[in-house]
């Protein structure tokens, strides 16, 4: 990647400028590709979840879509997992590039501390120009894997937030897959005797028949 470069290392300003906006269009790439991939997943889930519903509400005797009934909520539970793992990996790439324009931020002179001659008559007791308290979060972290990880971990982020969307609906769609498999195998029994019936019913009319033809016969001879 050509932003690669050792922090040690004197870098010009128009290369610190073509850096930052690289960067800065490769950030806004993953963000935008995580919201990509939430509302992707989070209509295909509720696709199946809507097919799932409806199917259930149509049919009075949903016995012969017992397979199907099972297998969309967990179709849309596997689909939850893949979107967490494909957001989480969106989410980190972002991070990422953010605690990158983070260094060249500071390297342009956004974190720069105002003094007198160039003191702003807003917020006069705040020290840089950036939020003080971002400033204040990213100076804890020694190095930049650290930000990214209490980043992803941390429970007040709009990250965790989408993930939680996921959440309830695998758990959701698992619940409806054990609900729906568990009344199926409960009507098993009454799927058996509806069975029997019929072919005792069969076999009841055929023996009839068997008895008319027979009389039948006997009348002719």
């Amino acid at each position: 990647m050509s932003w690669i470069f050792s922090t040690e290392k004197d870098i010009d300003g128009d290369t610190v400028r073509h850096l930052h906006s690289e960067i800065r269009s490769s950030r806004q790439f993953w963000y935008d590709k995580s919201l990509a991939y939430l509302n992707w997943y989070t209509s295909f889930a509720l696709a199946l979840l809507s097919a799932f519903f409806l199917l259930l509400a149509k049919k009075d005797d949903f016995g012969p879509y017992l397979g199907l009934l099972t297998i969309l909520p967990l179709i849309a539970a596997v689909l939850c997992h893949y979107a967490r793992k494909s957001i989480r990996i969106c989410y980190r790439q972002f991070l990422e590039h953010t605690a990158m324009m983070s260094k060249l931020d500071y390297m342009l002179g956004m974190y720069r501390t105002t003094d007198q001659q160039n003191h702003s008559p807003f917020f006069e007791e705040d020290s840089y120009i950036s939020p003080q308290r971002h400033f204040d979060y990213v100076r804890k972290f020694k190095r930049e894997d650290q930000f990214v990880a209490a980043e992803l971990d941390a429970p007040e982020r709009t990250y965790h937030y989408k993930l939680s969307i996921f959440r309830m609906l695998q758990v959701l769609a698992i619940v409806l897959a054990f609900v729906v498999a568990g009344a199926g195998v409960l009507r098993i029994p009454n799927v058996m005797e509806t069975f029997r019936a019929k072919d005792a019913a069969m076999q009841t009319q055929q023996q009839n028949l068997s008895e008319k033809v027979l009389k039948k016969d006997e009348g002719r001879h």
